[in-house]
């Protein structure tokens, strides 16, 4: 008897998985209509992820200016998400690096003097609001998307290691 009731219980869990596939199979999950070849969409060519985003931002901005909409530059400078960096082909992107003593500077360690209109000061108070360390700025009145990076260290810690030179 131990032996038939095992038996029934393996014919009844092989029945409902069987069962389960097969709905499975005949139903598309989000619609409660048979799935048809139809519902996969069909491309020529593969494409990645940046293509799909760059080809979805043209079609975005052709069907924006046949509707006659002029988009308007903003004066300021503006904070922007992470995944806005350096899309715009239009717009250069530059690294700056903002020091613990509240120094702005270039890539060559220069110092950036007019932090209100190249980044805006309001700015530099968003570290960590998107990253840890790092903060998105774009400029439109100057067509340039920067990424702010915090270093722990001051301005004068970082000239001190540098060669005479770049003083």
């Amino acid at each position: 008897m131990n032996k038939t009731i095992w038996m029934a219980f393996a014919f009844g869990a092989a029945l409902g998985i069987a069962v389960a596939w097969k709905y499975s199979m005949r139903y598309d999950a989000t619609k409660d209509e048979p799935a048809t070849s139809d519902d996969i969409p069909e491309t020529d060519e593969e494409t990645t992820p940046e293509e799909d985003s760059e080809q979805e931002l043209s079609d975005m901005h052709h069907v924006i200016t046949s509707e006659g909409y002029v988009p308007t530059v903003r004066n300021d400078p503006y904070v922007i998400f992470p995944e806005e960096f350096g899309l715009l082909p239009e717009y250069e992107t530059i690294g700056l690096i903002y020091y613990e003593d509240g120094v702005l500077v270039d890539d060559d360690n220069h110092q950036i003097d007019d932090v209100e209109n190249t980044v805006g000061r309001s700015s530099l108070n968003r570290f960590g609001e998107y990253e840890e360390d790092t903060v998105y700025v774009r400029n439109e009145r100057r067509k340039v998307d920067y990424e702010i990076c915090r270093d722990v260290r001051t301005y004068e810690e970082v000239l001190e290691t540098l060669p005479f030179d770049d003083h």
